[in-house]
């Protein structure tokens, strides 16, 4: 065979093994649909991310990884051995929760204790500007086998950083009925549940990794998500000046604009005693979430009433919240549907009324505030119709779903609603 024919025969190697490991960016670990309890599941999880990024990359050939990679450069820069963890998100609430850092830690121990020993490192925007690998993923309640019986499901990814191309993911059902699922200080505080874009990213990079494209918009946010999670760091520290600065810099970074760095500027200035501040943050975050279609606030309710809980601060907030809403209405001369939602326990008539009349002392508020909006605003409740977890515990676990929606609507609309009976009022799409 001539020296010619050899060189091309290599390179349609080359090209071959970098056409098959980029075609199998996308597909997932085959598992089997046994429940496993939450450590056992996590482990898996674990187990099996590292078992395949091992087997993807010791079948590499020298020269590989620069005829796949256009950032060939930017990944010498990087270490191929150390790994960030991103925390696993809770899918429906957008939260960390205390069980995502339970499987940081079984995650951590997994890559360290494996036969490479890989270096493990917490997010953070000098870890990640260093590593060339993190590790992330979503715990997802969800149906079980296609059944209306619900459980929780782990998916975890590792994604290269340099390109976006995921390296192993894998998947295990959980047969806790339930896991640890308070929110960690920034989510509890939060004024707004803050399952953005961002966020969206993020679970779509570990439960549907298909395409290079959609794990790049994941990679791609991961700069000002390591700042912001500095600035949470901060705020559980009580450093209420470096967290908003943090905040601040993740803001102005590229994909910086997100809910959760205006949530943590309200946070952080509302600690402080900054109220001005506090205001402008609540209402940039609110009109982020308009802009995204995507606002739920955390009115918390006494049981079975439609008067706020008993905590003087959370009161105080709510002041100060419904009071940025109706300016930004007021400014905005956009028309709004307020949805009140309700847990799924007692019975579906008697939840939809008080949703309804829970939606209806929000807007009874800001009509106080704002009496011009009488017009613009109407209320509904749909009771548990629209929950998101659906399992009726009224705690941390399905406290999503007793949530206030503002959702922007047609003015004519509104108008038609205000006029309605109760049936149309409560079934609007």
């Amino acid at each position: 065979m001539g020296e010619g024919r050899i060189v091309r025969y290599r390179l349609c190697w080359v090209v071959v093994l970098a056409v098959a490991v980029s075609g199998c960016a996308g597909r997932r670990v085959r598992l089997d649909d046994q429940l496993r309890a939450f450590e056992d599941a996590a482990r898996r999880v674990s187990r099996d991310l590292v078992v395949e990024f091992e087997n993807r990359n010791s079948s590499r050939i020298p020269g590989v990884d620069k005829v796949m990679s256009l950032t060939a450069r930017l990944s010498e820069d990087r270490d191929p051995n150390t790994f960030v963890i991103d925390p696993f998100v809770d899918g429906d609430s957008g939260n960390i929760v205390s069980a995502s850092n339970a499987i940081s830690r079984i995650v951590t121990q997994e890559l360290v204790n494996s036969r490479h020993s890989y270096h493990v490192l917490p997010l953070s925007f000098s870890n990640i500007e260093a590593s060339r690998y993190v590790v992330t993923g979503t715990i997802r309640y969800e149906a079980y086998l296609g059944t209306d019986t619900k459980r929780y499901r782990l998916y975890g990814s590792i994604v290269d950083v340099t390109n976006g191309v995921v390296q192993g993911s894998a998947s295990s059902w959980v047969a806790d009925r339930r896991i640890d699922d308070a929110p960690t200080n920034f989510y509890k505080n939060s004024p707004m549940y803050l399952k953005d874009r961002s966020v969206d990213y993020q679970i779509d990079a570990a439960v549907d990794p298909s395409t290079v494209s959609g794990t790049k918009a994941y990679v791609d946010t991961l700069n000002a998500s390591a700042i912001t999670s500095e600035g949470a760091n901060a705020l559980d520290r009580g450093d209420y000046r470096g967290a908003a600065k943090l905040f601040d810099a993740s803001l102005n970074t590229s994909n910086g604009h997100t809910m959760k760095n205006f949530s943590g500027l309200y946070q952080a200035y509302y600690s402080l005693g900054d109220t001005a501040a506090a205001e402008r943050a609540f209402y940039q975050l609110f009109a982020l979430g308009v802009e995204d279609n995507n606002v739920k606030i955390k009115f918390l309710f006494a049981v079975n009433k439609t008067d706020f809980i008993g905590n003087q601060s959370a009161r105080d907030q709510y002041g100060l919240w419904l009071h940025e809403i109706a300016q930004y209405l007021d400014s905005s001369h956009v028309c709004m549907d307020i949805t009140g939602h309700a847990s799924h326990t007692f019975t579906a008539d008697y939840n939809r009324k008080l949703s309804l009349a829970r939606a209806q002392r929000i807007e009874g508020i800001l009509l106080q505030q704002a009496p011009n909006l009488a017009s613009r605003l109407s209320a509904r409740g749909v009771g548990f119709d629209e929950n998101i977890i659906g399992s009726g515990t009224d705690d941390d676990q399905d406290a999503v779903d007793r949530r206030v929606e503002f959702r922007p609507i047609s003015c004519g609309f509104a108008t038609l609603l205000q006029d309605s009976d109760g049936p149309l009022s409560e079934n609007v799409d």
